[in-house]
């Protein structure tokens, strides 16, 4: 036996097998070494959302768009051919999340290829906030930067929509109180009509975060109607026109305040309450009249609606 290994050299080719072998592993541990790459903003997949919806009425507000980092390490020449969309993160919420709150969920990595392992991840765990959604709504409130200028008045603004309805996690909707508008009206003297985006507020007047709050409506018209005061006299006239009877009249109140479109009132430089018998009137005769405003005016508020005449 000794004979016949010696005579076709076996050892000498079983030990030149084991040097290939050797040399073979040496030479590819030099040109295909390991190594460790980091990959970096992969998103997470999240798993059981429908379930938190249709279990727990539940629906992801923050953490859906979480992203991580994974470092992995393995054979040079299968790292190069590794793509970020190879790589799949994944987090399942599924009996994790029951309750409305924020909590620290794990993730797993997985690899397309055997050989390669995650050797470190940031962060360790995603923060995902769950919350029950609802809707509400909410009164529009105007804010107008300034008074109106002397003989000039504001009415109420009127608007495209008095409310709105907004949607979102109760924790953001509770603190909204109302939608307000700020209209610029530094020397403003016409009537005003434009569209105005809002601001969802709280019961302080703070401004609320609308990152998770949905609107039926972003933008609003608001019309502010200005109006003119003005001062104007009282008077009467004497019938027949042409009578020769010395007669004057004192009123009360002498004039009175109007309220109207700034062209309108302009026009106006007197109310005529009515005409008076010059002929029958008697010095010391008293007469009641309603103040009746021209088509387009009205009286300002707290002004008198009738006034009374003395003739002497």
């Amino acid at each position: 036996m000794k004979n016949w290994i010696v005579k076709h050299d076996l050892l000498t080719k079983l030990l030149s097998v084991i040097a290939a072998v050797i040399l073979w592993s040496y030479f590819m541990s030099i040109q295909n070494p390991t190594r460790t790459l980091e990959y970096k903003d992969l998103s997470v997949q999240l798993i059981g959302v429908d379930e938190l919806n249709n279990a727990y009425d539940l629906k992801i507000v923050r953490g859906a768009d979480a992203t991580v980092n994974v470092r992995v390490s393995g054979p040079s020449s299968r790292l190069a051919s590794l793509t970020v969309s190879q790589i799949k993160v994944k987090a399942d919420l599924t009996d994790t999340i029951q309750a409305p709150g924020t909590y620290e969920i794990p993730y797993r990595v997985i690899l397309p290829e055997s050989g390669m392992t995650c050797v470190g991840r940031t962060p360790d765990t995603i923060t995902i906030t769950a919350d029950r959604v609802d809707s509400k709504t909410v009164p529009v409130v105007v804010q107008m930067s300034d008074d109106p200028p002397d003989g000039y008045l504001f009415e109420e603004p009127m608007l495209s929509t008095k409310t709105v309805e907004i949607s979102g996690p109760e924790t953001a909707l509770d603190q909204v109180s109302s939608a307000v508008i700020h209209v610029d009206t530094s020397k403003l003297t016409n009537t005003l009509t434009d569209n105005y985006s809002y601001q969802l507020v709280d019961a302080d007047g703070e401004r609320v975060s609308t990152n998770s709050i949905s609107r039926s409506v972003t933008g609003i018209t608001v019309s502010i109607p200005v109006k003119r005061i003005k001062s104007v006299p009282l008077k009467v006239t004497f019938s027949p026109e042409n009578n020769d009877a010395d007669i004057t009249a004192s009123i009360s109140p002498k004039s009175v305040q109007i309220v109207g479109n700034p062209e309108t009132v302009e026009d106006i430089d007197a109310i005529t309450l009515g005409a008076i018998n010059a002929n029958s009137a008697a010095d010391g005769d008293t007469f009641d009249f309603d103040i009746s405003v021209p088509a387009g005016v009205r009286l300002n508020d707290g002004q008198p609606t009738t006034a009374t005449v003395t003739v002497s």
